[in-house]
């Protein structure tokens, strides 16, 4: 019996059920039939126009589960329809032209978008965040003239007494100063998907919210402010100790021992560099500016009107990041849906409730020098006594102001300075004792009326 095991389709059997199987097919007319030619060209034009519109209006990773379903699904048809029908349907010639048009696809894809990529990587990489770049391909939001309306952070920044740098600085010098200070400071801009709108000499101008929305553009924008502020502090530090090069001396302009200590490379004013960082939340005009010919990507509007005055207002207050109420009471929300508010995850202290130039309607203003929770306590001890001083001052008790602020006068982060906010609050209270803002029994807002843009 050995000898009379045949293989079928079907798997081996003994010849004797071959025959009988053979016999039985004859007499119930149920015999294996095979597809037509026309049908089998009809499944081939079918699923050659009806793939390619489906994987051409589709990215390369969905089309891949597309294939290996349609490929999956092609064999276990046509084994239905065997097992059911017994009919023969040519499926290797199906299965070819979904690999073939699958293939071909994918590699033009990949080549074109490989091609929009670079486009846009070369158009926006030296002003935005390489994650930016990638959600605008992956949202198509091609670069086109015209502005978008919405809620978005302004950014300003700007080097303290600049002009002054110049003076002492020859142009090859002033150059490489700016280079590495500007390059740091955009770096840590666009870590935190900042947009570089432009450089202005020394002055830096972003934008927090776009072209790409990012939900949590008020919280990174003050990110961005404090680890600026903390990376001066380091370039500082970086200057004091470079020495001049041997043969390349670089006081070029002959300044005096105490501008320029023998054998260091740069003057001491590089050494007390300070930067000035204004901020504000609010609507405003975003996008491509200019003509067809030449276009611009910037921001529009009282918003950022206002974050430019900030910056250049700081200098009255005497801080180096002034930032608007609305940053700081700017909610938003999580990966995990979790509601935010920006000003809960900074330290910052009230400055002042002004009008600027031109405008009615009052702002409050915060100075914001750390992340939550990285308050010194001589720091801590400060912003509490600070406050309680402004609560005088609104509540026009002079005196009690007076001897707050003289306290708070010796406990300022930049004491030393010409400016700082005890200061300030010290020479308003002085004149206002003799001067009061409003008559006697009358209720006074609180508001300092700004007469200069700065």
């Amino acid at each position: 019996m050995a000898d009379d095991i045949k293989v079928t389709p079907y798997g081996t059997m003994f010849g004797i059920n071959v025959i009988i199987n053979a016999f039985n097919t004859i007499v119930t007319d149920n015999q294996l039939s095979f597809s037509p030619f026309w049908l089998n060209m009809l499944l081939i034009i079918i699923f050659t126009l009806g793939l390619s519109a489906v994987y051409g209006g589709l990215n390369v990773r969905i089309n891949s589960y597309i294939f290996i379903v349609s490929f999956v699904a092609t064999f276990i048809s046509s084994y239905l329809i065997f097992s059911s029908f017994n009919l023969y349907i040519k499926t290797v010639p199906v299965l070819m032209a979904n690999v073939s048009i699958f293939v071909a696809v994918t590699v033009i894809k990949v080549l074109t978008e490989e091609k929009d990529k670079k486009f846009l990587k070369a158009t926006f990489a030296s002003y935005l965040a390489p994650e930016l770049i990638d959600q605008m391909y992956e949202s198509k939001q091609m670069p086109k003239l015209g502005g978008e309306a919405g809620v978005r952070t302004a950014f300003f920044t700007d080097i303290q007494g600049f002009s002054t740098f110049s003076e002492k600085l020859s142009a090859e010098q002033l150059v490489e100063l700016l280079n590495e200070y500007l390059g740091s400071m955009t770096d840590i801009m666009l870590s935190e998907k900042g947009t570089l709108d432009k450089y202005i000499g020394d002055a830096i101008i972003g934008i927090f919210g776009a072209p790409a929305m990012i939900s949590d553009h008020s919280y990174r924008a003050l990110k961005a402010a404090v680890g600026m502020q903390r990376n001066l502090d380091r370039l500082r530090e970086k200057w004091k100790l470079e020495k001049e090069e041997p043969g390349r001396p670089r006081n070029v302009k002959n300044l005096p021992e105490p501008e320029w200590e023998p054998g260091a490379k740069w003057p001491r004013i590089v050494w007390d560099m300070r930067v000035r960082i204004g901020v504000n939340t609010g609507d405003m005009v975003t996008g491509n500016m200019g003509s067809t010919m030449r276009m611009n990507y910037t921001m529009m509007g009282d918003t950022v009107n206002l974050a430019a005055r900030l910056e250049a207002g700081a200098k009255q207050f005497g801080v180096f990041t002034l930032v608007s109420e609305s940053v700081l009471q700017h909610e938003w929300e999580d990966g995990q849906g979790v509601k935010h508010r920006s000003g809960d995850l900074v330290e910052a202290r009230f400055i002042d409730r002004i009008t600027v130039v031109g405008k009615s309607e009052p702002v409050e203003v915060y100075e914001v020098i750390a992340l939550k929770g990285e308050l010194t306590d001589k720091e801590q001890e400060l912003f509490k006594l600070f406050a309680e001083g402004v609560k005088c001052y609104q509540d026009m008790k002079w005196d009690q102001a007076l001897e707050i602020f003289i306290k708070t006068r010796e406990m300022e982060i930049y004491k030393n300075n010409k400016y700082t906010p005890s200061k300030m609050y010290i020479e308003r209270c002085e004149a206002f004792k003799i001067n009061p803002p409003v008559s006697q029994g009358e209720k006074w807002d609180g508001v300092f009326r700004m007469t200069q843009k700065h």
